[in-house]
């Protein structure tokens, strides 16, 4: 069963490689629609991420899942795990470790070179950009629904 804190802890991984890829895709200066949406979707999805951190984060540990419905929270874990493998996957197949270009002549053929990398993998880019699209709406509902469970607790 998934906790509180595993929660938080996964949603903070998320946001980190979310944070890496929209860098990355900022620098790119030739940004086809495919990237800007996935931008746009990667901005909406981390701003979720972070308000389910801190709701988590404000009603504690205790008894939140159970309390919230813990077969919803259960599936929205393993969903979150699979978006983090998939962002991971997608962050391998963008990013170069190996960046570092000193001078104009490099940096040009570096910018060819992310631009070729990034045209190979607009399938995979748009693939991902669905699959956030998706968890970010499951996840604003999770988070309705666990505002709406604190505003009754508090007027009943």
């Amino acid at each position: 069963m998934i906790t509180g804190i595993e929660i938080v802890e996964i949603t903070g991984h998320i946001l980190k490689v979310c944070h890496e890829l929209y860098r990355y895709f900022q620098k790119i200066e030739n940004v086809d629609s495919t990237i800007a949406i996935f931008l746009k979707e990667i901005t909406d999805f981390s701003a979720v991420l972070g308000n389910i951190q801190t709701t988590v984060t404000q009603l504690g540990e205790s008894g939140f899942i159970e309390r919230c419905g813990k077969e919803h929270w259960q599936a929205i874990g393993n969903s979150l795990r699979d978006i983090e493998d998939s962002l991971q996957n997608l962050k391998l197949l963008t990013l170069q470790s190996d960046r570092g270009p000193n001078g104009i002549l490099q940096s040009l053929f570096w910018k060819t070179k992310d631009q070729i990398r990034l045209d190979s993998n607009a399938f995979d880019i748009d693939l991902r950009q669905k699959e956030i699209s998706i968890c970010r709406k499951v996840l604003m509902l999770s988070l309705n629904m666990v505002q709406m469970y604190v505003f009754l607790k508090r007027i009943l």
